[in-house]
């Protein structure tokens, strides 16, 4: 199989594509990461990948135009036989949000989507508990709670990544739950704090951009292996962009 046979069974969209190196050649191991960091890479290259699909932007921008800057990531990639291509507006606008579905799946959630980022719970519990049982099974070293922490969750709203939504959703509709990767903390959680001071059971889980998304990417390197069995297939992971004082 080519690397643009799979591109093009995968799925594309807007900023889907090849990112970098030969679509037309042979693969037979695909890396599977949520985004290309430079340690990514170079364990990449070291299992002897042919291929590299990744969620996220390789050079930091969707049109991946090379910035001056990272002439150390470009030589690195240029010295290997990589190719790199992008799955992410297909990820999450397919018939059904991939990103979500891995992040539940991984989760271990009991329930079902009423809509693409609507979960319901077959049983309900609190922003608390869903907060420690992320930090426990997904391996996200903080996960930050705004707004109430006990209150019944029936109804979570995802909003993985940095989406441009704002928390209007969640404090006008019978939404219980917001969890997001990213947020402007003025505007959203400083409004989910007010609504909870003053009697709404609403509350806010922030789990930082990669760690909300890369159960999604996990998942996906296993449906690529179940579908491609001829491929060997490996998820490669890019841990937090931050270090913690406490990690030190």
């Amino acid at each position: 199989m080519k690397a643009s046979e799979l591109m093009s069974r995968i799925e594309n969209a807007t900023v889907d594509g090849l990112i970098y190196g030969n679509g037309e050649k042979e693969i037979h191991r695909v890396a599977v990461c949520f985004i290309a960091t430079a340690s990514v890479i170079q364990k990449a290259i070291a299992w002897g990948a042919d291929l590299l699909v990744t969620h996220e932007p390789t050079f930091y921008n969707d049109a991946e135009q090379i910035p001056s800057f990272v002439e150390k990531k470009a030589a690195l990639l240029a010295s290997s036989d990589l190719t790199i291509i992008r799955w992410h507006d297909a990820a999450h606008w397919g018939e059904a949000d991939h990103i979500h579905l891995g992040f539940a799946k991984e989760l271990g959630w009991k329930g079902h989507f009423a809509e693409r980022c609507i979960f319901v719970f077959d049983h309900p519990t609190t922003p608390l508990a869903i907060a420690k049982e992320i930090e426990a099974k997904l391996g996200i070293h903080r996960v930050r709670i705004s707004g109430s922490k006990d209150h019944p969750v029936y109804r979570a709203e995802l909003c993985l990544g940095a989406p441009a939504d704002d928390v209007t959703r969640l404090l006008t509709e019978e939404i219980d739950l917001t969890i997001r990767g990213e947020i402007c903390e003025w505007r959203d959680l400083e409004a989910v704090r007010d609504a909870a001071l003053l009697g709404e059971k609403k509350a806010a889980l922030v789990l930082g951009h990669a760690g909300s998304e890369w159960s999604g990417m996990r998942q996906t390197a296993e449906n690529l292996a179940l579908s491609y069995p001829e491929l060997e297939v490996r998820y490669f992971h890019c841990g937090e962009v931050y270090t913690y004082t406490d990690q030190i």
